[in-house]
């Protein structure tokens, strides 16, 4: 059998995103979160830690993340994205993406915290 991995994800992701389908994009990450280990709560915070993910995952897992933090009562939504590390040429590639999106395409409430890799929404 065939394990989905990050990847087959990212490439399914971007599939149904071309296609508008944001929908199940996020079905598609909330099915593999268990395997992806991106979504976690501590002490009444909700966390998404996004690194390494494609940014049509990444995106998934964001909305999927704010969805399940305002069902929950939390006000804010913490994602780590990573410092770019393992990106080409060292820079960060999801971080400013990601807060361009959540800003400009979404119109939320983002700001960049810390010196590492996490938006808090």
């Amino acid at each position: 059998a065939l394990v989905p991995n990050l990847v087959s994800c990212g490439a399914a992701a971007a599939t149904l995103e071309v296609a508008n389908r944001v929908p199940q994009t996020v079905q598609l990450y909330r099915e593999q979160a268990a395997c992806l280990g991106a979504l976690r709560r501590s002490a009444g915070e909700f966390y998404v830690d996004v690194h390494r993910f494609p940014m049509e995952l990444a995106r998934a897992a964001v909305l999927a993340g704010m969805v399940d933090a305002t069902l929950a009562g939390c006000p804010s939504l913490t994602v780590i994205t990573g410092r770019g590390m393992h990106s080409e040429g060292g820079e960060p590639v999801l971080r400013p993406e990601l807060f361009r999106w959540l800003r400009e395409t979404l119109q939320l409430e983002a700001q960049l915290v810390g010196v590492g890799g996490s938006t808090e929404l």
